[in-house]
This record gives structure tokens, C-alpha cells and sequence, in this order.
């Protein structure tokens, strides 16, 4: 069973949470230990909600993009230190 600062443990916890052994983690504040973290119970990654299921992908083939979709439509001249707009 390992032991980590409550600030070390506050930074990285969703990191120590994913690599989590059998024994836990003891968190300790000021040298003192202060609580304990454990497994529950062997965790399967959850499928997407139905809800998500119904609405991906929903608008595949309805949608059109017109134009670049990367530009803002403004034109920026940087020798003058500002934007044209057309």
C-alpha cells in the first residue's frame, strides 16, 4: 500500500485513481496519516447512454459546409497593424 501528500494526491488524483492497486493509497496530511483510498469493486468502463447513442451521428448527411471553415473572414495585415474587413 503506497502513501502520497494531500497535495500531491489533490494534483494527480484522477491519475492515481486510474492506476490504483488491491491495497489503496493512504493520503496523509503533514506526515500524519489522514484517509485511505480503495477500489470498490473491479470497475468495466460504462457504454454510451441510450440518450447519447440516439444523438450521435444524428445530423450525418444533413449538413452542408459552405465556404472555409477555418477562416474568420477577416483579413489581417500585420505591417499595419490591423484587419481589413471585406
Amino acid at each position: 500500500m503506497g502513501q502520497v501528500a494531500a497535495t500531491y494526491f489533490s494534483e494527480r488524483c484522477l491519475e492515481m485513481l486510474d492506476s490504483l492497486d488491491e491495497e489503496g493509497l493512504v493520503i496523509t496530511r503533514e506526515g500524519v496519516p489522514y484517509a485511505k483510498v480503495v477500489r470498490l469493486e473491479p470497475v468495466e468502463r460504462k457504454q454510451p447512454s441510450s440518450a447519447f447513442s440516439r444523438l450521435h451521428g444524428m445530423l450525418k448527411g444533413k449538413v452542408e459546409i459552405k465556404g472555409d471553415i477555418m477562416s474568420t473572414g477577416v483579413k489581417w495585415n500585420a505591417l499595419e497593424s490591423h484587419a481589413i474587413c471585406s
